[in-house]
């Protein structure tokens, strides 16, 4: 967190700034930039993650994760979302409101 406050620009505005471009832009850092790294973590998902098991979602945004979590047919349990920015929180919401954790605005 530290290192967070010393950043030239306010963390959370950058999050507000750049909200709604952040599902538009998903496919670049999933298909080109990280793909391997998305690999993984579908891998660790199915592979890793118990049956029922608990998922806490730290950073998560608008619920990337979670998308990821169902596209996959992972059987989770419980799901908490969270994420210091109110507007990527507003967009998991409205997408998985069938889902009652798909953003908590909770802070340490």
């Amino acid at each position: 967190m530290a290192l967070l406050q010393e950043a030239p620009i306010s963390v959370p505005s950058l999050y507000r700034a750049i909200v709604s471009y952040d599902e538009k832009a998903a496919f670049i850092w999933q298909d080109r930039l990280e793909h391997g790294a998305y690999v993984a973590l579908d891998r660790a998902f199915l592979t890793r993650l118990p049956a029922g098991g608990r998922v806490l979602d730290l950073g998560g945004g608008t619920g990337a994760n979670l998308e990821r979590l169902r596209a996959l047919q992972v059987w989770f349990g419980s799901y908490e979302g969270v994420d210091l920015s109110p507007g990527m929180l507003a967009q998991a919401r409205a997408k998985f409101k069938d889902v009652a954790t798909a953003g908590s605005n909770r802070r340490t």
